[in-house]
């Protein structure tokens, strides 16, 4: 056989292996815009400016889920818990649908979960190979955060709470602070974050300052809660450098909260209980959410297995509250309104069941971010774990938060836990094979031709 032949053999069985690649690549740069679409909810603010559906989220959806179902990996990634646990929570959705008190409406929402939610889950952890990748999709989502910081502060109607002009997921203030809760912490990894650059380090302090501005500026009592815990568990689990940088983020969000913010909405924040100084309407909110609260639970146990179908707790509520029902003090009609408790939404439309995927799939997400923080060793080792501490912060802030909004079925749970399943996958790649346990992979210099490009950002 002539060397020719031997080069066109050789270069013909590697052509699929460099065109998956190809395509895997394309689909992982699709995977990235889905998840800044997500995040920023570019596509809901361009829908309440025009009028108009860009269709840029299935665009970008399509190729990525494709490249995943490429990749192969989609076998490996659901075998790891969280991944296993939200695959078990779509399927008892599902499940679900035919017990619905409207089974149309339950169908057609599950079908758009799956599509536009639950598959950010699949194309991050899929689709990204190595820290580098883990690395773009935390500065993804960073950028996100800070675009979403700007929008918010553009958009803001002027009064002394914060009112956003546009509709969309992210539209009611209360929403929007436990979104910013969660994504704030992808802008302090930057700013943490070994070697950054000075001027990206600023920003990111500069941006993640405003976020926690706007937070307070939504006058919403469950972001209060859930950012005070958040502070405490941070400045505990922290390191001494962390412990100071929360500790000057504490002090700058009290000044905020002492100076700038309107007496109103310090007023609202305040207003937990009945007394001369409380805002009327923050405590009517709070009652009717109390009712709610009650109600969602007593559909949860009248129906503990299948729920009264996803999405279907205001429907439900609706045609089977007693007539003319009112709360005894307030001139207000509980009806068609949601839980506002992400965790009774769940387990009210869909089983207690549900519930419990639900919890094992946030719970396992936190169990193998401290794996991570475990297992990182080499040269990437310090930024793994800041990563890995930013993402703990976040989501607790978020479990904390959406218990007082209905965030049961919204991308960022899942989306979180790909990228978390993604890390782990990623500190796991080049790990001896009699390091693979539990226990804690010893760091080592590394091959510097084996190293992945260092990046200033």
């Amino acid at each position: 056989m002539s060397d020719s032949t031997c080069a066109l053999t050789i270069e013909v069985g590697h052509a699929p292996k460099a065109v998956r690649g190809r395509f895997q690549s394309i689909g992982f740069a699709c995977a990235l815009m889905l998840v800044f679409l997500r995040f920023s909810a570019l596509p809901d603010i361009i829908a309440s400016l025009s009028r108009q559906n860009t269709y840029l989220l299935y665009v970008a959806g399509s190729v990525a889920i494709l490249a995943s179902v490429v990749s192969g990996r989609a076998r490996r990634v659901f075998r790891q818990k969280p991944a296993m646990f939200w695959l078990w929570f779509v399927f008892w959705m599902i499940f679900a649908v035919p017990f619905s008190s409207w089974k149309g409406g339950s169908f057609n929402f599950v079908v758009t979960y799956i599509k536009t939610d639950f598959v950010i889950l699949v194309t991050t952890a899929c689709l990204a190979r190595t820290w580098t990748d883990c690395r773009k999709i935390i500065y993804t989502i960073a950028a996100a955060a800070a675009f979403t910081i700007a929008i918010s502060l553009i958009f803001d109607t002027g009064g002394d709470r914060f009112n956003f002009a546009l509709s969309g997921s992210i539209g009611n203030s209360n929403d929007l602070a436990a979104h910013l809760l969660l994504v704030i912490p992808f802008l302090l990894f930057i700013a943490l974050k070994p070697r950054a650059n000075l001027f990206f380090r600023l920003l990111s302090i500069t941006a993640g300052a405003f976020g926690i501005f706007e937070i307070l500026r939504a006058s919403s009592r469950g972001a209060l809660i859930a950012l005070l815990l958040a502070t405490m568990f941070a400045f505990v689990r922290g390191s001494i450098r962390q412990k100071a940088v929360v500790g000057a983020g504490a002090v700058v969000a009290l000044i905020f909260f002492a100076i700038l913010l309107p007496s109103s909405t310090r007023q609202r924040l305040m207003s937990f209980s009945n007394g001369a100084d409380s805002n009327k309407e923050a405590l009517e909110s709070s009652e009717i959410r109390e009712y709610l609260l009650k109600q969602s639970i007593v559909y949860t146990l009248e129906n503990p297995f299948w729920g009264v179908g996803p999405n279907q707790f205001a429907a439900y509520h609706a045609s089977h509250a007693p007539q003319g029902e009112t709360k005894a003090n307030l001139q207000f009609q509980p009806l068609w309104y949601e839980t506002h408790n992400s965790y009774t939404e769940i387990s009210s439309e869909c089983g207690i069941p549900a519930l419990m995927f639900y919890l094992a799939a946030g719970i396992s997400t936190f169990v193998l971010l401290g794996k991570i923080r475990k297992r990182a060793g080499g040269a990437y080792r310090p930024e793994i774990v800041i990563a890995s501490h930013c993402l703990t912060i976040g989501l607790f802030a978020y479990s904390v938060a959406i218990f007082f909004v209905n965030f049961g079925y919204y991308y960022q749970f899942p989306a979180i836990s790909g990228l978390v399943v993604a890390m782990w996958f990623a500190v796991n790649r080049k790990a001896p094979a009699a390091a693979r346990g539990d226990a804690p992979l010893r760091q080592t210099v590394p091959d510097r031709s084996q190293m992945e490009p260092v990046e200033l950002m």
